[in-house]
């Protein structure tokens, strides 16, 4: 594991910056780049600060870990496990699959791992604040686990197929029921299913995220009536679905990651703008904010925390990618281990923990940008 600490004033960090045209940080704010293992893949992170994700053990093929103030641990559990969620009180979520076998959906929990559903041939992929887990059947389906109980959320094999895509920390679940090109985004909590939007007016709609509010995020398609195809971004709430806008441009697209949208209802994606750029955005209570680039045409934004600090990936003039924090009202670019030269970030935590990738070209690693002001 490699950490390169970054704060203004220092060389390293300032050098890092420079070499490509970028601004660092602000005084005061201090970054820190970690390099986890080059084959190491984050996908996950909680706001107690640990990080879940699979590296490859030699012997054991690739292995579920958990990384936590600067240790990584692999975690137990039989052949082709893979760590997929966890939440603050640090349980985790996944599932193990052997080459002709079944799935097994698995809950790591105080040191162990164990199967929820035995016999059963299903994934595990969410774990919410509440212990619930929403897990899906091999032939089609989703259960949302809680405690002893089991609630379906759509049974298995019951048509048309079904994707769930988030678990809200309130116990909504978000997906979509496919029919062809037709996608009808749905709502559900407590038992009772939820529309999104009427197929014949919307024929395509699909959430992306959801939160304990139950406000959902997502993109749809309608048609015009004279051959056109409208795309926008919107935010649902108690059957009430609310075109975000744009940035003075024809399209928005909703970031597709589980930070889209965070408790206070704060949105992120990608807007088009009257030149045609794409930028990233942040929408609060009905207005977008256009968060800017590092002198290039386009970026996005791709997950917003509790604070309103968003992380994502924005151009410089050449037209390289640099994943930024922003913070405040200020752009900050995050900086990139010796040797690599562009970046995107994908994930933020309440703590201002970022996770992304760094590239040089040939190679592309993920990473970990933790953040510290004072």
């Amino acid at each position: 594991m490699r950490v390169l600490s970054t704060a203004v004033g220092a060389v390293a960090t300032v050098g890092v910056l420079i070499g490509t045209g970028l601004a660092p940080a602000e005084a005061g704010t201090r970054i820190e780049v970690v390099e986890l293992g080059a084959e190491a893949r984050i996908h996950d992170l909680n706001d107690a600060g640990q990080v879940i994700g699979s590296i490859p053990v030699p012997g054991q093929g690739s292995r579920p870990f958990r990384w936590q103030h600067g240790r990584l641990t692999v975690l137990p559990g039989p052949p082709g496990s893979w760590a997929e969620s966890i939440n603050d009180r640090g349980r985790i979520v996944g599932f193990a699959r052997s080459e002709n076998g079944p799935s097994r959906a698995l809950l790591w929990q105080d040191g162990t791992v164990r199967e929820l559903l035995p016999g059963v041939d299903a994934y595990a992929g969410k774990i919410n604040e509440r212990g619930q887990v929403l897990a899906s059947y091999a032939g089609g389906g989703h259960v949302l686990l809680d405690g002893t109980q089991a609630m379906e959320v759509r049974p298995p094999g019951e048509a048309p197929s079904s994707v769930a895509v988030s678990l809200g920390d309130g116990g909504h679940v978000v997906g979509g029921e496919v029919t062809g090109s037709i996608s009808v985004g749905f709502a559900w909590h407590d038992g009772k299913l939820s529309y999104l939007a009427d197929p014949a007016e919307i024929p395509y709609s699909l959430p992306y995220a959801v939160n304990a509010r139950g406000q959902v995020v997502g993109d749809a398609i309608r048609s015009t009536g004279s051959g056109d195809l409208d795309s926008f971004a919107f935010r649902w709430e108690n059957g009430e679905m609310t075109r975000l806008g744009t940035l003075g441009g024809r399209y928005a697209f909703v970031s597709k990651k589980r930070h889209a949208i965070n408790q206070r209802g704060q949105v992120v994606g990608m807007s088009q703008n009257a030149q045609e750029e794409m930028r990233p955005f942040l929408w609060t209570r009905g207005r977008m904010t256009d968060l800017g680039t590092f002198g290039g045409k386009h970026g996005e934004a791709a997950a917003v925390n509790d604070h309103g600090d968003v992380a994502g990936s924005s151009q410089d003039a050449a037209g390289n990618s640099h994943a930024f924090l922003w913070r405040d009202g200020k752009l900050t670019p995050l900086p990139v281990p010796p040797g690599f030269t562009t970046s995107s970030a994908y994930a933020i935590n309440n703590q201002g923990m970022v996770t992304g990738v760094v590239s040089n070209g040939t190679e592309h690693r993920e990473v970990l940008w933790t953040t510290e002001t004072g």
